[in-house]
């Protein structure tokens, strides 16, 4: 037999094979999806309600933007209202003209170079599987253009890491569920990107998504935040869980550089009326403007020990710059801190070394900093500490250590004002991880503050303080709580205990 009028029938038999397969697959899963459902004309009147009210930086020349609508697992139906809110903003500012799209052709890199930036528009389980278009974007981004990511833009790259660090974090759960309300705080109210924000924080109803993995703010800057000082916020459940108390920390809107590129990214999103709430849209349009190259902003990743331009501005002054310890004193002795790689760390392999004090001393100040404990270990922040006396904030391994269990109603435990207040809501890292204390002291009135929620606060003198006094180891002494000025010490209780980030402003 001639082997060559054998091989053509085959080849011809395995193309109609893969053809039909291929088919018939993508016909099973079209059926499998939900139809998508046009913008209503209630909504787009809505959206050009929301968008009448915006303006926008202008564009160093005509910027075009991708927003790729394209899932290959969950349809969110509010994906029709953010293109159509895009393309009219664009419109109306000038900012931008937008092209939609959800044939992944568009990602070859002779169709890609065309755009400013490429908005994934709620992209669930988007999957790159050809390498020549992984490659294009990459070089796009890297190479000095823009990514947005709207919602489920992080519900996407499992099998491409790269990706998937680009965008800065991947999904995994979302406790704030759509129907819920929930409240968030703006962690750079002075950004561009949040002008249109409520500085003070705000209430919204929307999916909101935790990220892996956690601390986004160690490689993204972090503009949005849930604001788990809320109730609501903080006790949030769904079918799939709840609230984690690593969940202290949940970053909603964020920035990053890569490479020579910019991605802004908002996890909001999935309710369709987020697209004609003109504070968001405000918000997503300086974000895509920060993306295609048009506002400029300070998007570093803020590092341990520094200070940023904000903070610089509004009075903050740091006390720790990772290497000496020339703004601290010795309490007793010439004991020897350990200080390496950024941190500050007193009895380092259980060597003793003694407390430490701040040079100066204040009266009304605004104190951060983060600590991180081993385990069973015991320290404490004085302060106001003068004339043998001063308040505490314990820092504690809650679950190992016995002082926890000590004293009236958790009130030796971590973040109390020490046995006398006990602390509420709390959201702890755990042991071996980095948690954030704050105390604010303004004239009478005392606050403790753990992982950005306030975890117990007072004031000198009230009928309270005087309750809780009376039940103390305090009790007989004429100078606790008498001090209005005083040093800030970091206390050796024999435990290796570290500290980072310590930074004060000073209040009139």
């Amino acid at each position: 037999m001639n082997m060559s009028s054998f091989v053509v029938p085959v080849l011809a038999v395995m193309i109609f094979v893969t053809s039909f397969g291929s088919d018939a697959y993508a016909a099973k899963k079209k059926k499998k999806q939900k139809p998508k459902p046009p913008v209503t004309t209630e909504e787009l009147a809505n959206i050009e309600k929301a968008v009448a009210g915006l303006s926008a930086v202008k564009p160093a020349k005509l910027r075009k933007v991708l927003v790729f609508n394209r899932t290959d697992g969950y349809y969110h139906t509010s994906i029709k209202c953010a293109a159509k809110s895009l393309e009219l903003i664009g419109k109306k500012t000038g900012a931008f003209e937008t092209v939609e799209s959800e044939d992944m052709a568009v990602f070859d890199a002779g169709n890609l170079k065309q755009f400013d930036a490429v908005c994934f528009n709620s992209t669930t389980k988007l999957s790159f599987q050809d390498d020549d278009q992984r490659k294009a974007l990459m070089d796009f981004v890297k190479g000095g253009k823009g990514i947005v990511g709207i919602h489920g833009a992080t519900d996407c790259y499992q099998d491409w890491p790269e990706a998937a660090e680009m965008i800065g974090g991947t999904f995994d759960s979302h406790p704030w569920t759509k129907k819920g309300t929930w409240a968030f705080k703006v962690d750079e109210p002075t950004n561009p990107i949040t002008n249109s924000l409520d500085a003070k924080g705000f209430k919204l109803s929307d999916e909101i998504y935790r990220h892996k993995p956690l601390k986004l703010s160690d490689r993204c800057r972090v503009l949005v935040s849930l604001d788990m000082n809320d109730e609501a916020t903080r006790s949030a459940k769904s079918k799939k869980g709840g609230v984690l108390p690593t969940d202290n920390d949940v970053p909603v809107s964020w920035v990053r550089p890569f490479g020579q590129g910019r991605v802004f990214y908002t996890g909001f999103g999935h309710n369709h009326d987020i697209f004609w709430n003109e504070a968001i849209l405000g918000h997503i349009l300086a974000g895509i403007q920060y993306a295609v190259g048009d506002l400029e902003i300070d998007d570093s990743i803020p590092q341990p020990n520094t200070l940023t331009e904000a903070e610089i501005k509004d009075g903050w002054k740091l006390l720790f710059d990772g290497k000496t310890a020339n703004n601290f004193r010795y309490a007793k002795g010439k004991p020897k801190w350990q200080i390496k790689d950024g941190v500050m760390t007193v009895c380092p392999d259980g060597l003793r070394t003694g407390s430490i004090v701040f040079a100066d001393t204040y009266s009304n100040f605004d104190l951060k900093l983060d600590f991180k404990v081993t385990e069973a270990a015991n320290s404490g922040i004085k302060y106001l500490n003068a004339n043998g006396a001063a308040f505490e904030y314990q820092i504690l391994d809650d679950e190992k250590h016995g002082d926890a269990r000590r004293g009236i109603d958790g009130n030796r435990s971590l973040a109390s004002l020490y046995d006398m207040i006990p602390p509420k809501n709390k959201m702890i890292n755990p042991v071996g991880q980095w948690n954030q204390a704050r105390i604010i002291v303004n004239g009478k009135h005392i606050e403790h503050w753990l992982n950005g929620i306030k975890v117990l606060e007072f004031d000198c003198g009230s009928e309270r303080f005087n309750k809780h006094f009376a039940q103390s180891k305090y009790k007989d002494s004429k100078k606790y709580g008498k001090n209005t000025k005083g040093g800030i010490l970091l206390q050796d209780h024999s435990d290796e205990v570290s500290f980072r980030n310590i930074k004060i402003k000073e209040l009139k």
